[in-house]
């Protein structure tokens, strides 16, 4: 096994099943479109959560602009953090996979 066949061609970009794997590939027009969507998402359920809080506990949340924002921030900050982990993981994989491939030839050497 060649080190190239191991990796993807390191576009590094998101996938339509998030998995970042073999999916197919999101262009930027239809990845901002599905952050949209899943922006809206969130809005939706947190004013769904709101409703049932002031049914249940009587007392009004408030969803304003500058606390969706702070989400949006918090997701943001969140996402950053767990793309570095992903992407040191990545780095510790292909180190190893290096360090593989570099004994196999050397015990390969030594046999002959």
């Amino acid at each position: 096994m060649d080190l190239h066949e191991a990796d993807d061609g390191g576009s590094g970009g998101a996938t339509a099943d998030g998995s970042g794997g073999a999916a197919q590939q999101l262009s930027a027009a239809e990845l901002r479109a599905a952050v949209a969507a899943q922006c809206m998402e969130f809005h939706s359920f947190v004013r769904e959560l709101s409703g049932r809080y002031r049914t249940e506990a009587r007392r009004h949340f408030y969803v304003t602009p500058t606390s969706y924002l702070q989400l949006l921030d918090s997701f943001r900050v969140l996402l950053a953090a767990k793309q570095g982990e992903v992407s040191s993981a990545r780095r510790r994989y292909e180190v190893g996979l290096e360090k593989l491939l570099s004994t196999e030839s050397q015990v390969w050497s030594r046999r002959r």
